[in-house]
C-alpha cells in the first residue's frame, strides 16, 4: 500500500497561511462542529495537563493551558508551551497527559495504530481523548473500488493544491482503540447529506451548506454510518 511521507505533509502545512480554508461553508462548519465537541467534553475548570496534538495552532477556544503539538513549527512557535513533533512520535514521558485533543483529521495523515498506541502511552490511567477523523465509508467515496475498507489513501485537492491523506473505516479505528484500552463514551457524526451532495457532483462549498442539516441525520443510524467525519470521546482504562 502506498505510504504518505512525513516530509510532504510537514512542507505543505508550513507552506500555507491558514488550515482551515477562509470562507468555505464546508470548512465553516467542520471547525464549528469540532469546537463545539471539544467544548462538550472539556471541563475547564477541572483540566490539567492537555496536549493538543496536531493543532495547527488552534485552541478551539479554550482558555485552558495546553501544550500545542504539530509537525509544522511555524504554526504553533507563537504558543507559551509547544513541541515540534509526529503525532506518532512525541517526545513525552509516559503518563504525563490528562487529556488528549486530535482533531481536525490530524490522524489521517498518520498510521492510527502508532499515534494511538503513544496516545495511551502518554495518558494518565482515566484520561480523556478526543479524536475525530474522516470516514472511508462516507458517501463521497461511495463508487470508489475499495469503499469502506479500513484503510484508504485518497488524492484530492486542498487549498488549490493536489493532495493526499488516508480515510478510515470507523470499526478498524474502534479496534485499535480497544485494543489499547480505551473505552468509547460518545461518538458524533457530521458532513454526511454534504458529503452525499459531493458524491452527487456538488461543488464542496455548496456542499458545505448542508451542513446545517446534520443535527438531523446524526440521530438516524443508516445516514450517519456514511459521514465524513466522526469524532468519539474516549476514555483509557485504569
Amino acid at each position: 500500500m502506498d505510504t504518505i511521507d512525513q516530509l510532504e505533509i510537514l512542507q505543505f502545512y508550513t507552506k500555507i497561511d491558514c488550515v482551515w480554508e477562509e470562507g468555505s461553508a464546508w470548512y465553516n462548519h467542520s471547525r464549528l462542529c469540532i469546537r463545539t465537541f471539544v467544548h462538550e467534553f472539556i471541563d475547564e475548570q477541572k483540566e490539567a495537563r492537555i496536549l493538543n496534538v496536531g493543532s495547527g495552532g488552534s485552541d478551539y477556544g479554550l482558555t485552558t493551558e495546553m501544550c500545542h503539538i504539530d509537525i509544522a513549527e511555524n504554526k504553533i512557535k507563537d504558543k507559551k508551551d509547544y513541541i515540534v513533533a509526529s503525532a506518532e512520535n512525541i517526545p513525552l514521558e509516559d503518563l504525563c497527559a490528562d487529556t488528549i485533543i486530535c482533531v481536525g483529521s490530524v490522524i489521517n495523515y498518520c498510521d492510527p495504530v502508532r499515534v494511538i498506541y503513544e496516545f495511551q502511552r502518554l495518558l494518565k490511567p482515566h484520561g480523556s481523548l478526543l479524536l475525530e477523523f474522516e470516514s472511508s465509508y462516507a458517501f463521497e467515496y461511495a463508487d470508489a473500488p475499495n469503499y469502506g475498507e479500513a484503510k484508504i489513501l485518497i488524492e484530492c485537492e486542498y487549498a488549490g493544491q493536489p493532495h493526499r491523506n488516508y480515510v478510515f473505516n470507523e470499526c478498524y479505528i474502534q479496534g485499535i482503540l480497544a485494543s489499547n484500552g480505551f473505552s468509547i463514551n460518545k461518538k458524533h457524526y457530521f458532513h454526511t447529506l454534504s458529503s452525499l451532495a459531493l458524491h452527487c457532483g456538488i461543488p464542496m462549498d455548496e456542499a458545505g451548506q448542508l451542513g446545517s442539516l446534520d443535527k438531523y441525520t446524526s440521530e438516524t443510524p443508516k445516514l450517519r454510518r456514511h459521514s465524513g467525519n466522526i469524532f468519539m470521546a474516549c476514555k483509557k482504562g485504569g
